[in-house]
């Protein structure tokens, strides 16, 4: 299988463009079917039914595809592409989040070769023929090396770049169909651009190396953040070996006693988002299956892939804007917003009221504006991704740049996480820490100052 194959072209398109097709053909019958004297509320009925039916098609489709296919899938999950009438979408992007564990593994001989060609002659004296987890481009099988270190190996299927790629040139396809009727607080193209260039880079297992090796090394000895360190000199373009962590799954934290799942969201929390906040670098994948529950009660963060740098001057925009927001500065927070591009108009009368913005920062991330300790539930997180992806009631709508777009997606698949957990905590206390500096209010806030005041953090920056 070649990049340009037709028939593996035509194979993959056919099958995304038959399910999106019969996706359309879904809103038009359901909007057909309502007749002209049904109640507003039977019209969003059969319009929730038809989404519904679309995700169904969806998860079917994508996951059976290895790939970029089934990677856009899971990305409609979070981001609203307006494809689907706004009271649907929370439905829609539910059935949607199946995509995250749905993919299927290869056989232990169909990635062996991969392995072969790629790692040292006699690097490894066993490999589990059984992988551990399968993703999208991937699966991972544990190993011991031939010195007896305990082992993670994560080998791509083989053939997926030329699948990708071909994923990747019917896009425009994907695009010309999925381009909603309604505005969203989206740019479709810029974001689908960003989806593409963060697919392809996750072919880079070489970067991802290099990634998880400075976080791993920032992350030495933390007290309670574990990163597995990769071992470069047996990894090859498509294999990436780390550290094997033995740890229970994320899900087992559910059952958990309260002051356990409250530890767990805050660790969550402090790692992916202060990454946004703080360091300007962050994982943009978060979900349960990047993490791990160790024995010492570490979290484990798994799988660099996705890892992005926003760089300092965006990350200190992400850090103004809480500050306006926070302070209640609609104006101020307007014009940063314009200074990105998120909104275009100049005058009082092309652009959003100040607190217009204020009301859409409160309600697209509560937990970081409100004071005081607070549970996190699942449901408020609904709520939130559906105004995040909704624009605020004025012509030009706010539209983030792609690369806002994907920390405020990490935020949410983040708080997404916790509200599992139903934990509690004062999540803008912990805000204030990155943003304005203050002293930290936690335990774990404290083992963490502690650990930098002994030289902790401070490797490979």
């Amino acid at each position: 299988m070649t990049d340009d194959d037709p028939s593996t072209r035509l194979r993959r398109g056919a099958k995304l463009g038959g399910a999106m097709a019969r996706q359309a053909v879904d809103r038009t019958v359901s909007r057909a079917s309502a007749r002209p004297n049904a109640t507003p509320e039977e019209r969003r009925a059969a319009e929730e039914k038809a989404a519904l039916r679309a995700a169904d098609r969806l998860v079917a489709v994508l996951g059976t595809m290895r790939g970029a296919a089934m990677k856009i899938g899971q990305a409609l999950a979070t981001v609203d592409l307006g494809i689907v009438p706004e009271h649907a979408l929370p439905a829609f992007q539910e059935r949607l989040t199946a995509l995250t564990d749905r993919a299927p593994a290869a056989v232990f001989a169909e990635v062996e070769p991969v392995i072969a060609a790629d790692c040292p002659a006699g690097a490894f004296a066993d490999i589990d023929p059984e992988p551990m987890a399968a993703a999208s481009i991937g699966q991972v099988h544990r190993g011991i090396t031939a010195d007896g270190r305990d082992v993670a190996i994560k080998v791509q299927y083989p053939g997926i770049e030329a699948a990708i790629r071909a994923d990747l040139k019917n896009l425009a396809l994907l695009l010309n169909v999925w381009r909603g009727r309604r505005a969203t607080a989206i740019r479709t193209e810029s974001v689908l651009a960003e989806i593409s260039g963060t697919i392809l880079a996750e072919l880079d297992y070489a970067g991802e190396c290099a990634a998880q090796l400075r976080v791993a090394r920032r992350y030495a000895g933390h007290p309670f953040v574990r990163v597995p360190a990769p071992l470069p000199e047996l990894c090859g373009p498509r294999v990436l070996v780390t550290e094997f962590v033995d740890g229970e799954r994320f899900g087992s934290l559910e059952a958990a006693p309260q002051a356990a799942r409250d530890r767990a969201g805050e660790i969550l929390h402090r790692f992916y988002v202060g990454g946004v906040f703080g360091d300007g670098e962050f994982c943009g994948d978060p979900h349960p299956g990047n993490v791990l529950v160790c024995d010492d009660g570490r979290l484990a963060f798994l799988d660099y892939g996705l890892y992005k740098t926003l760089g300092a001057e965006s990350a200190a925009f992400e850090r103004a804007c809480f500050r306006a927001a926070d302070d209640g500065r609609g104006d101020e927070l307007g014009e940063l917003l314009r200074s990105v591009g998120a909104l275009r108009g100049t005058l009082r009368g092309d652009r959003p009221e100040p607190e217009t913005l204020l009301r859409y920062f409160r309600l697209s991330a509560p937990w970081h504006l409100r004071s005081g300790v607070s549970t996190i539930t699942a449901a408020e997180v609904k709520r939130a991704v559906a105004v995040a992806t909704s624009p605020p009631e004025a012509d030009p709508p706010l539209r983030m740049p792609a690369a806002h777009t994907f920390s405020r997606r990490a935020e949410l698949l983040t708080f997404g996480m916790i509200g599992q957990l139903e934990a509690s905590a004062d999540w803008h206390g912990i805000c204030r820490e990155w943003i304005y500096g203050d002293a930290p209010s936690t335990e774990l806030g404290r083992a963490h100052a502690a650990w930098l005041a002994d030289g902790g953090g401070t490797a490979d920056r």
